[in-house]
């Protein structure tokens, strides 16, 4: 199922529940609302940048070096961008830049996948979202992990948390970051407190060069599960109810049966392709490969989605 480019946001869809079930992904030319209302500002996209004028410049110049407590305080530094408030300085030109959560015309996943590494990291850090840069990662552009909640939910992997903080498939790319960090959101609002996934990154295979995508790019996470707070597990493998080549959210998609793990679990799938915070949003009814998980991408300058 291919969305337009009208497609929506995740917060007005999320209070559909289990209705997104029977109609989410038929009505994607509906205005779109924000996530968040307290997330800053991010790039729609690297074509949508404004600079501004000298003025701008010299105002920023003076404002960032009136305080150097109030300086340390707003602004987040990378190897050749920091931020103070909501502009993003790089090599010394301010730019301003727009969250796609303000503006119902921007598609979230494509904004993501144009960010570049100093306005995707400036980004992390103004939604205050916990994390530590990993030195290199063969492969990935942006490699980070996190190092707390999103939203109040754990993402995770299978091994003992004594190892994740070492374990090469919790590493991120910045990108799908933004993106889990609104799909955490989601999953808050459905009182998921964990999602458990098989793998986000997997080293490219050995000789493999130019640009990498999904899992050896770090774009992609195969989410496995998810837990409530009372300890009660929905796994796709075994709630989701479905068949491939099935209709997977719109009119005549259901499970079979109809359990209320399966209902609910659609509930969040279809949410979430509705939001159009990812690219590729695959289910078991995509092919028999994905039978144990939902396969969630972000891909570098693209402009479609698709659930299935």
């Amino acid at each position: 199922m291919l969305f337009s480019m009208s497609r929506p946001r995740s917060s007005a869809l999320l209070a559909l529940g289990l209705v997104l079930v029977g109609a989410a992904c038929a009505t994607n030319a509906t205005p779109q609302s924000t996530i968040s209302s307290a997330k800053k500002t991010i790039p729609a996209s690297s074509a949508e940048v404004e600079k501004t004028s000298a003025d701008a410049i010299a105002a920023t110049s003076s404002a960032a070096t009136t305080s150097t407590a109030s300086t340390t305080a707003t602004t987040a530094t990378t190897s050749t961008t920091s931020t103070t408030s909501d502009v993003v300085i790089s090599e010394g030109e301010p730019v301003y830049v727009a969250d796609p959560a303000d503006d119902a015309s921007v598609i979230a996943a494509d904004a993501y996948g144009e960010l570049t590494d100093g306005e995707c990291y400036a980004l992390l850090t103004k939604r205050g979202i916990p994390f530590a840069k990993v030195p290199s990662a063969r492969g990935v552009e942006t490699p980070i992990r996190f190092t707390g909640l999103l939203h109040g939910v754990d993402i995770h992997g299978g091994e003992p948390p004594a190892e994740r903080e070492t374990s090469p498939t919790e590493i991120v790319d910045c990108r799908l970051a933004l993106a889990l960090d609104d799909f955490a959101e989601i999953l808050s609002d459905h009182h998921i407190v964990e999602a458990a996934h098989w793998s986000i990154y997997r080293a490219p295979p050995a000789g493999a060069e130019g640009p990498m995508t999904d899992h050896p790019a770090g774009l992609a996470m195969d989410l496995g599960s998810l837990i409530e707070a009372d300890g009660s597990r929905t796994g796709v493998l075994e709630d989701w109810r479905g068949e491939v080549g099935a209709k997977t959210c719109g009119n005549g998609a259901y499970p079979v049966p109809a359990t209320k793990r399966a209902w609910r679990l659609r509930a969040i799938l279809c949410a979430t392709g509705a939001a159009h915070i990812f690219h590729l949003v695959l289910t078991p009814n995509f092919n028999a490969a994905h039978h144990d998980h939902f396969h969630l991408e972000i891909k570098r300058h693209s402009k479609y989605s698709l659930v299935k």
